[in-house]
């Protein structure tokens, strides 16, 4: 009877390290299948406009002028737009093209039913190849031609009157940026997702802190309820402000993410998800979460900068009224790198 070959010490390691190496495959392979089933639980943002009609009628804000300051009286009739969309069409000239940009929208509503006007529009739009994000805020107040032949309006009423597929179409017509996919939160439920990460660290002003209820200018550690204070101040400036406070709580929510261990994201994920909406699945979230690795930093921006719009008051409404074509050519060239 032949005896039985003893194993080399060479393959006896090479065993242990193989069985070693399937043990982490497997364990991996488990959490990719956790995080998937996590990811295609998240609520579809389309069920909150049930078989795709509209949120809400067509309306107009009405706004209380006291004091019209530099605003000036309007018709709505006289306010000329481009000629590549005049007549709710879009010239192909004017859409952006580029398959190397992801253009993901931050929809902020603060009406704690997910419907109405868009309080908050965020565009994170991450370059592939230099990975490099932009995070844009788009002014709700700017007047804007609305889509599918709605009078025109404030930005924040396309959301309202027909979700994001009639807010896409209106970003495409006014600033010719595709959309690639959105996500929706209710302010009500932006604290628990700062509470999630810990809070964040916010650099305050005098008049924030105060605001807010803190003594005096310096940085804090804000948990989600003071978060969502300073991201809604608005009384001590403007609505300009305003929303670079939002972009300031979003960096700061970046940069505290960006800082997570593999455990401590899947356990801030197992928190946040349930709290948000999305029309991406979980193959493209998990696509484009690939695409977002390695972005060390956000650049952000602001439309419309402060010589590319006037105010005026229009059907009763306080609005922006933009230089279309001066935020296109701005768009180019900060999004897009089109010198």
């Amino acid at each position: 009877m032949a005896k039985p070959k003893k194993r080399s010490g060479g393959a006896t390691a090479a065993i242990v390290i193989l069985s070693i190496l399937l043990c982490f495959v497997i364990i991996a392979l488990a959490g990719i299948g956790y995080i998937y089933f996590r990811l295609n639980g998240i609520k579809d943002i389309n069920k909150l406009l049930p078989g795709g009609s509209n949120s809400v009628e067509e309306n107009f804000e009405k706004d209380s002028i006291v004091d019209p300051g530099s605003a000036v009286y309007v018709e709505g009739s006289d306010i000329s737009w481009p000629d590549v969309i005049s007549e709710d069409k879009v010239d192909d000239e004017w859409v952006y093209e580029d398959s190397n940009i992801i253009n993901i929208m931050f929809i902020g509503i603060d009406t704690g039913s997910y419907v109405g006007r868009s309080d908050a529009m965020l565009l994170f739009s991450l370059n592939k190849t230099t990975k490099e994000v932009t995070m844009t805020s788009f002014m709700r107040d700017m007047y804007v031609q609305i889509a599918d032949g709605y009078s025109p309006n404030k930005l924040n009423a396309a959301y309202a009157f027909g979700g994001t597929d009639l807010m896409d179409k209106t970003y495409l017509l006014n600033f010719g940026v595709k959309i690639d996919g959105h996500v929706l939160v209710d302010f009500e439920s932006f604290p628990a997702v700062i509470d999630a990460l810990g809070g964040v660290d916010i650099t305050l002003t005098d008049a924030e802190a105060w605001v807010i209820g803190y003594s005096g200018s310096g940085t804090y550690h804000l948990d989600g309820a003071d978060a969502l204070k300073y991201a809604r101040i608005r009384k001590i400036d403007s609505d300009f402000s305003r929303t670079s406070r939002q972009r300031t709580v979003l960096n700061a929510i970046f940069e505290k993410y960006h800082n997570l261990s593999s455990g401590e994201l899947l356990s801030v994920a197992n928190k946040v998800l349930d709290l948000v909406y999305t029309d991406m699945d979980a193959a493209r979230l998990l696509s484009i979460g690939s695409d977002f690795m390695g972005v060390q930093s956000i650049k952000q921006l602001r439309f419309p900068g402060n010589d590319e719009y006037y105010d005026a008051i229009i059907d009763e409404m306080m609005v922006l009224v933009p230089d279309l074509e001066m935020i296109h050519e701005r768009i180019g060239s900060e999004i897009y790198g089109i010198n």
